[in-house]
């Protein structure tokens, strides 16, 4: 994949909502391969909206641990700009990844929804979130969700949704960042870039 073709595959992301690309990642996984568009992309912005919520709720946020370091870009794999660790509970950035998610916005010329410095702000905040996404929390963003695994009458238990709590973690990201739109459109471009550099690399071999 060249630049050209780089540009043009993130301009059409960008011009698609949120909740349908996160529909689109929810897609991807395995488990949801029967699972209609409509139903995925609906799925995908109550769990955005759940997260956005969490962040302006009085939940008291955890103050991590952030270290830093690098590994995050490596060569057949995914660009990845942070991890939560919860023993001992923690937030490790990866400072390659960072720098190159922050020059892939100015190359799209994304600023105007990723200012410089909120990538990082916007990681340690979706790895905070998971800190969050435990208990009555993920009982309520199940709820929230809305897929059913069992109904008897008016009754029923909502079911866990596989990259709910994920999507989750990006819309508290966006709230507690500021930002006007969420990661996940910026996670998506940086999946095209990957696949970019895994084709440049294996052009090589």
């Amino acid at each position: 994949m060249n630049a050209t073709t780089l540009r043009r595959r993130c301009a059409e992301l960008a011009g698609r909502s949120d909740s349908d690309i996160g529909g689109e990642l929810l897609g991807q996984l395995a488990v949801h391969a029967a699972v209609d568009r409509a139903t995925l992309a609906r799925w995908a912005e109550s769990a955005l909206a759940f997260g956005r919520e969490l962040a302006g709720t009085r939940h008291q946020v955890p103050d991590l641990a952030v270290t830093e370091r690098t590994g995050g870009v490596a060569p057949g794999r995914r660009i990845l700009l942070a991890e939560y660790h919860s023993r001992p509970a923690g937030v490790v950035v990866y400072r390659d990844a960072v720098e190159r998610a922050e020059a892939l916005v100015d190359e799209l010329g994304w600023r105007e929804w990723y200012p410089p410095g909120s990538v990082r702000a916007a990681a340690v905040a979706h790895e905070t979130a998971h800190r969050l996404l435990h208990g009555p929390t993920a009982k309520e963003l199940r709820r929230r969700v809305g897929k059913v695994a069992v109904r008897l009458g008016r009754w029923t238990v909502p079911a866990h949704v596989a990259g709910a709590p994920e999507l989750a973690a990006h819309g508290f990201a966006a709230a507690a960042a500021g930002l006007p739109r969420t990661p996940v459109l910026l996670t998506a471009a940086l999946g095209e870039l990957a696949a970019a550099l895994r084709q440049s690399v294996e052009g090589d071999d």
